[in-house]
């Protein structure tokens, strides 16, 4: 088997954004996050880049089929990460979904009153650092987090791909789905990548080595100025890392 030679193109991109983004994260080991967001986007890039360093690992190994089990969680981090940075209190009620649906695993009443302790210790946290800060007590679902975070085309055309091979859907572990995604999956990853290595220079003191070559063949190969008709041929929600 072997891969052709966009595939190769690919997957030395996403290698190469992988190691700036692990270079970025080891930087700001013994730092204090300026804010919870900016704390948010480093638990963001460390998932981003434990998806990316696998995928890299099965990819190259043409384990191709498991390699798209990588893809769905990296890309729901990034429209969680720009759900953050766009709505302004978003970070407290994806921790109040979260927080609820740990909850639901809960029997015992002594259990279910220490959890719930630690939400109403939280939220007078909140309140108390930062108060006029939005507490939106609901849950909402991952297309509503990419309308907030401008991304719904990603959303459409990538997410809800990938949410197939996560759930078992019969048409992709039928391989129904593989030929149609196979030319795509490693871009994908290179884009959240990429995303990943933004959120994480804009939010934290994070420092990359040179990356204006790796850069232009980012702009190149995801980005190009002409309709590619790609997963991830749109500009929309790009954050760029040169700012």
């Amino acid at each position: 088997m072997k891969h052709s030679p966009q595939e190769i193109e690919f997957l030395q991109l996403v290698k190469e954004l992988q190691k700036a983004l692990a270079s970025g994260l080891d930087s700001l080991g013994g730092k204090t996050p300026k804010n919870p967001e900016a704390r948010y986007m480093g638990f963001v890039a460390k998932a981003v880049n434990t998806a990316a360093d696998g995928y890299i690992v099965l990819r190259e190994a043409y384990r191709v089929n498991a390699s798209k089990l990588l893809i769905r969680p990296a890309l729901e981090v990034i429209l969680a990460a720009a759900a953050v940075e766009n709505e302004r209190g978003f970070l407290v009620r994806k921790a109040y979904a979260e927080w609820k649906d740990w909850g639901k695993m809960l029997t015992d009443s002594a259990s279910i009153a220490q959890h719930q302790q630690k939400w109403d210790e939280f939220e007078k946290r909140v309140k108390a650092e930062d108060p006029s800060c939005p507490i939106v007590l609901k849950n909402f679902t991952v297309q509503e987090m990419s309308k907030l975070a401008k991304m719904e085309k990603h959303y459409e055309m990538s997410y809800r791909i990938y949410c197939k091979f996560t759930h078992g859907a019969l048409d992709a572990i039928g391989g129904n789905l593989s030929g149609f995604t196979d030319d795509t999956d490693t871009a994908v990853m290179a884009w959240c990548a990429f995303q990943a290595i933004g959120f994480l220079q804009k939010h934290t003191p994070a420092k990359f080595p040179e990356m204006e070559e790796l850069l232009e063949r980012v702009d190149r190969l995801l980005f190009p100025q002409t309709e590619a008709g790609g997963i991830v041929a749109s500009r929309d929600g790009r954050h760029s890392p040169t700012g």
